[in-house]
């Protein structure tokens, strides 16, 4: 699978526009859908044959929202050897938990990428 598509709203493509930043993914299209909607396409990033991605785990769900401070963040940091990437929503918008021990800020914990 070298291709999905989501449905188009404003946290998907605030989420796209970070996992192509970070280089997750290959780069992404939003192209027109049924009943006059929108859809982004996202186009999967794979190196030597393996996915870039090989996991995305929801911390926050509706209902039960988890905080991080950033003395917190600092335990997903320093622990890189297992690359999880901590996906953050803050007042600076969806960043990841590196980019949130750099500004000195912690969020709700949206997600964790492997």
């Amino acid at each position: 699978m070298s291709e999905l598509t989501l449905g188009f709203t404003t946290f998907n493509k605030k989420l796209v526009d970070l996992l192509c930043k970070e280089g997750f993914i290959k780069h992404y299209k939003i192209v027109p859908s049924d009943n006059y909607s929108l859809s982004i396409k996202v186009f999967l990033k794979y190196v030597d044959g393996n996915p870039v991605i090989s996991n995305i785990s929801r911390i926050s769900k509706p209902g039960i929202h988890i905080y991080s401070s950033v003395k917190e963040l600092h335990k997903y940091v320093s622990g890189s050897s297992n690359c999880k990437n901590v996906i953050l929503s803050t007042d600076h918008g969806l960043i990841t938990d590196r980019e949130a021990v750099e500004l000195n800020i912690g969020g709700k914990a949206i997600g964790l990428i492997y």
